[in-house]
């Protein structure tokens, strides 16, 4: 009996273990193989830390973790943190080990082992493994995580939504105006059609006015009381249950972890949490220079500057010049920040003269002394005073303490700084010695000098580096909010616009610099907080405010000048109060929203956002969270959506450049390629990408309108419809609001819904694109609810793109063709569009839109008209109207000529000149009758057959089949499932293995060469891969199993049975082909070779 077997015995009976869940009942979208329950098997080998690899399950499901060939022979244990019952809930720190189990009747089959895991509750979990006994995670062999999706409700009956199905609108919540008015305002998400909405956080804001710069965690804002009612979280979470209940719209907001604004009182009271010149005195140069580029400001605003070339407004680059150039000459040499980093030479040389005099054991070194090794550096003042950093007096006297003084310590310095030996022989024997003692120390002192003035100038020139690079950073943050199209362009410099936002918060009246200086140093120097931010390309796991990086004092920081940075430390215990602040502010979002948005995750500390959302995870447990990162990696986004638990990562479609790059994200963000192989229920785990919440457009970026144009709008939200993920918008987009609501500067209101003729400050489906958006809402739930999990993305031309979206079981499409605008539409007009050719039958024309001016003569803008902000509410363009076509018959249709026969094996769709950028249009299709009696057909033999919890073992109820097997000898086996070429040659029949174009010839003749190549590209759906290609371009693969099959008598029922499948198969549209003709082959195969195991 085998190490492994013998650390599981007395948990294994003697018959083969069954899964211990129930069957699943079947649904919509449902493949023939769901009705068992859904098993993922994760092979584990010796070293393999997946720490940064994406699994996702979901409640119900079964996990196994098996052993891989790197184990067998050892003895494993097993440890996960996810619980055995709900009742015992989740500790991220407390682990169980799981028994192990066996699929076979032989004890001694290793293979046969696994441990499962029965997926009960939603978050982010952990496993490991060690060996001999080991529990200790330090010593595990092997890790990795598995994320759970929520289930997510909504309505009186808690009706599940499915991830897929999720359409979230977002609203800044101070734009919501009192509370009594919500309602109406939020009734326009509703309306049209969305299911989530996003609130900004709803907490009382900072001086600011951002909406993420929160005064008070605790506190509701002020801004949605009225002057005769003072409302509270209760009343917020009593809307929050009606529009589950009552609209069957559920709510997240933002849980911001790692700022709180520079007015908050409470960190008054416990400056502690925050990052400041007192428990951070690294901060402290980096305080002064923000302190001098606000001193000037503060000369640059009132004037003083002018004659030198830098005006009161910066409209030119020129000015940046004159700044850069005053920056260097004036400003940073009157605070000296490189003596922050230096050494005080005179008081340095002056201890070594008082070391080196007091009798000490004077040193003689031959050339290999391992001291010559030793190198003396600057140790930098944990306090950051002006000149008191130290070097080590011990290391100094060991290398500057000569007997022999010219000869070893010039020798000393060749071999540090030029470590050639052929040099340091040059310089041996060199040199007069010290006439006496006294001459000696004068000699050792002077030395001693030159070296360390040495290393100030290299401290010196490392300083000077990063003030350049502050200097390049102030510039470009000048030039941004000045004088780029894409920024504010606010030219006048004055005190509330400085130069650049400050990167600290001050404590009292302005003073002198020498005054700032000397404030750093008190006891106030705890009240001088650094600002939060995030910095450009960092990596997302480094915290930028700690004390060995230089980011406040290069000022790589894009910082928020009204939120304060938190510091939590390591643990709890290192910042008590702020600890329980956030914690508690996370348990009552979590009681009162059904998700949390996490803020500026990439910049929150990992370990901290993992306790405040284990916290409101136990509050609530099927809390959906979103994020988003901007990582670059999808790496790293992994580790932050393991370690978290984040159920959607935030993604945008405004990122891509043109339509090409959106149609791609499309397809990126969700589903499988149209034509999937058909997975059983067993199958392996294999990693994936993060869930997306595909956005048309975020809160935080401008709109459309402004990058690209107002006709896009339409047809880009459609692109975003498409996707198989959840999707959403921001509020505003859909009324055409052609500028950015901006989280800081806005002061208005939403406008309010109306089923009347809107006036003034409200809207109904006639405003802006409202009516084609709940259109294309509600195709995009339908979508996600109806199993539609395929999805195929055309490219036609430069700017229109073609989506379909395909049901692997009903195999209905649904095939949205949208005509983007990325530029005005008179630059975006196609001469020629290529005619929509599908396989299948069009049922209908869901429906087709198009924006269009409501004067001609425009479209060479990027919207018509004109737009007159509303000074109360936030309006948006009333120049574009949107036409809307639904549920119509080709005939009907203005933008498409049917041109194919009705009864067709392909329908074909030419445009009308009417199909013009800004237009969109949605098919139904579905097969023709005889290809869906064929798929009906094989649908029926493959759901006869069942799968065991091993992968490689199957079950049927077919007696033809069972019959046809059972009658099979070994050798008759051998013939169907393997024979290599020459055997097959040698029978005389012409035969051999079959050769697939591009690839080569299988490995063997029979099921097991196809299978060797169908078992790589099944699991990652390599439609692409040659074997498939040769599927679809003809029959020959099927045909050859079946001639191969005839010539032997034993076999030629079995050869009957393939070719009755296979005819039908023939039916089967060609993109369908490979998917059927795996199950069909891989079905049987695993049949056949499961007798002989018996």
């Amino acid at each position: 009996m085998s190490p492994m077997t013998n650390s599981v015995n007395g948990t294994m009976g003697s018959e083969p273990k069954g899964l211990s869940l129930p069957k699943m009942g079947g649904g919509p979208g449902m493949s023939f193989s769901q009705q068992q329950p859904q098993v993922r098997v994760l092979t584990l080998n010796h070293g393999d830390h997946m720490d940064s690899t994406l699994f996702r399950l979901q409640k119900g499901w079964v996990l196994q973790l098996r052993p891989g060939p790197s184990l067998l022979g050892k003895a494993v244990s097993v440890f996960t943190n996810h619980p055995e019952d709900l009742g015992e809930g989740f500790t991220r720190n407390r682990y169980r080990r799981l028994q192990w189990k066996s699929d076979s009747r032989n004890k001694g089959d290793d293979t046969a082992l696994y441990v499962e895991v029965v997926i009960i509750s939603a978050g982010a979990f952990h496993f490991y493994f060690t060996y001999d006994d080991g529990v200790e995670r330090e010593r595990a062999q092997g890790s990795g995580y598995f994320i759970v999706d929520p289930t997510l409700t909504v309505g009186t009956n808690s009706e599940t939504l499915s991830l897929d199905c999720v359409q979230c609108q977002t609203v800044l919540s101070k734009c919501l105006g009192p509370l009594p008015d919500w309602e109406q305002r939020l009734q326009v998400a509703y309306e049209t059609g969305y299911n989530l909405v996003h609130f900004t956080p709803i907490q009382e804001l900072g001086d600011s006015n951002s909406s993420y710069s929160i005064k008070d965690q605790h506190k509701l804002n002020t801004e949605f009381q009225t002057p005769d009612h003072q409302y509270t979280f209760a009343d917020v979470e009593a809307l929050i249950r009606r529009m589950r209940d009552e609209w069957k719209m559920l709510s997240l907001t933002d849980v911001v972890l790692n700022h709180t604004a520079n007015d908050s009182n409470w960190i008054q009271d416990h400056p502690e949490a925050t990052y400041n010149c007192q428990n951070s005195p690294h901060l402290r140069p980096a305080y002064l220079l923000d302190r001098v580029l606000y001193h000037m400001t503060v000369e640059v605003a009132d004037g003083k500057w002018e004659d030198r070339g830098i005006p009161v407004a910066i409209r030119e680059e020129k000015d940046l010049e004159a700044i850069k150039n005053v920056i260097h000459s004036h400003f940073l040499p009157q605070v000296k920040l490189h003596e922050f980093y230096t050494v005080d030479v005179d008081k340095t040389v002056e201890e070594f003269r008082r070391r080196i005099s007091s009798n000490l054991p004077i040193v003689t070194r031959g050339k290999g002394d391992s001291s010559y090794k030793e190198e003396m550096v600057i140790i930098q003042d944990p306090n950051y005073g002006r000149r008191t950093c130290t070097v080590d007096m011990n290391i100094a006297v060991r290398l500057y303490n000569l007997a022999s003084l010219l000869k070893q310590i010039m020798f000393h310095n060749i071999f540090l700084y030029f470590p050639s030996e052929s040099n340091a022989k040059t310089l041996q024997g060199s040199g007069p010695e010290a006439r006496d003692e006294e001459d000696r120390i004068v000699r050792c002192c002077a030395e001693f000098r030159r070296h360390i003035e040495n290393l100030n100038q290299q401290r010196t020139s490392e300083i000077q580096a990063h003030l350049i690079q502050a200097v390049e950073c102030v510039l470009g943050t000048i030039r941004y909010q000045r004088l780029q199209p894409d920024g504010p362009m606010i030219a006048e410099v004055s005190r509330d616009y400085p130069l650049v936002p400050p990167y600290f918060t001050h404590y009292g009246e302005d003073a002198s610099l020498e005054e700032e200086e000397a404030l750093m140093f008190s006891d106030k120097g705890c009240y001088l907080m650094a600002h939060n931010g995030w910095v450009m390309g960092d990596d997302p796991l480094n915290n930028f405010a700690r004390s060995d990086c230089y980011v406040y004092l290069r000022r790589e920081l894009v910082a928020w000048g009204d939120s304060v940075k938190l510091r939590y430390g390591d643990k709890p215990e290192d910042s008590p109060y702020l600890w329980d602040h956030m914690k508690r502010y996370c348990e009552y979002t979590a009681r009162i929203f059904h998700g949390i948005r996490l803020d500026n995750c990439h910049s929150t500390p990992i370990h901290v956002a993992e306790y405040m959302l284990d916290a409101a995870r136990k509050v609530r447990p099927d809390l959906y969270v979103i994020a988003e990162l901007f990582t670059n990696s999808d790496i790293t986004d992994n580790v932050f959506v393991n370690r978290l638990g984040i159920n959607s990562l935030i993604r945008e479609a405004m990122s891509a450049p043109n339509s090409h790059e959106e149609g791609r994200l499309v397809y990126r963000y969700g589903g499988e390629p149209v034509g999937a192989f058909l997975l059983p229920p067993v199958r392996p785990l294999v990693p994936c990408i993060a869930h997306a919440i595909f956005l048309d457009l975020t809160h935080d970026n401008r709109s459309p309108a402004e990058v690209r144009t107002a006709w896009d709008m339409l047809p880009s939200t459609a692109l975003v419809s498409m996707a198989c993920c959840a999707s959403g918008s921001t509020r505003g987009y859909d009324e055409l609001v052609p500028h950015h609501i901006h989280v800081v500067d806005e002061t208005r209101v939403y406008q309010a819904w109306t089923d009347a003729e809107p006036t003034r400050g409200e809207c109904n489906e006639s405003s802006g694109i409202v009516r084609c958006k709940r259109l294309l809402n509600k195709l995009h739930f339908e979508l996600g609810a109806n199993g539609y999990n395929q999805v195929f993305v055309d490219q036609v031309t430069e700017h229109v793109v073609t989506v379909t979206r395909h049901n692997p079981v009903t195999h209905q499409s649904v095939v949205l063709v949208a005509y983007t605008s990325f530029r005005p539409p008179a630059e975006a007009r196609e001469t020629h569009i290529r005619p929509l050719k599908v396989q299948g039958h069009l049922e209908e024309i869901i429906f087709e839109m198009q924006v269009k001016g409501k004067t001609s003569g425009e479209d060479d803008k990027s919207y018509p008209g004109f737009f007159n902000n509303d000074s109360e509410f936030i309006n948006g363009l009333n120049s574009i109207i949107a036409e809307v076509k639904e549920n119509i018959r080709p005939s009907e249709s203005s933008l498409v000529r049917l041109t194919s026969p009705e009864d067709a094996d392909e329908t074909e769709c030419q445009y009308t000149s009417e199909f013009t950028p800004g237009s969109v249009i949605a098919f139904r299709l579905s097969l023709l009758p005889r290809a869906q009696t064929a798929v009906n057909k094989i649908r029926g033999v493959l759901s006869e057959f069942g799968y065991k919890s091993r992968i490689s073992e199957v079950t049927t109820h077919n007696v033809e089949l069972m019959d046809i097997v059972n009658s099979l000898c070994l050798s008759d086996l051998n013939r169907v499932l393997y024979r290599c070429d020459e055997e097959e040659k040698d029978e005389g029949h012409g035969g051999g293995t079959y050769s697939i174009p591009n690839y080569g010839s299988l490995p063997y003749c029979g099921l097991q060469g196809v299978i060797s190549v169908l078992s790589e590209i099944r699991v990652h759906n390599d439609l692409g891969h040659p074997l498939c290609c040769n599927l679809r371009d003809g029959d020959w693969m099927p045909e050859y199993i079946v001639t191969r099959l005839k010539h032997e008598p034993a076999t030629q029922r079995l050869a009957k049975w393939f070719e009755d499948i296979f005819n039908w198969l023939k039916e089967v549209p060609r993109y369908l082909i490979p998917a059927y003709f795996d199950s069909i082959v891989t079905s049987s195969f695993l049949k056949g070779q499961t007798l002989p195991r018996l």
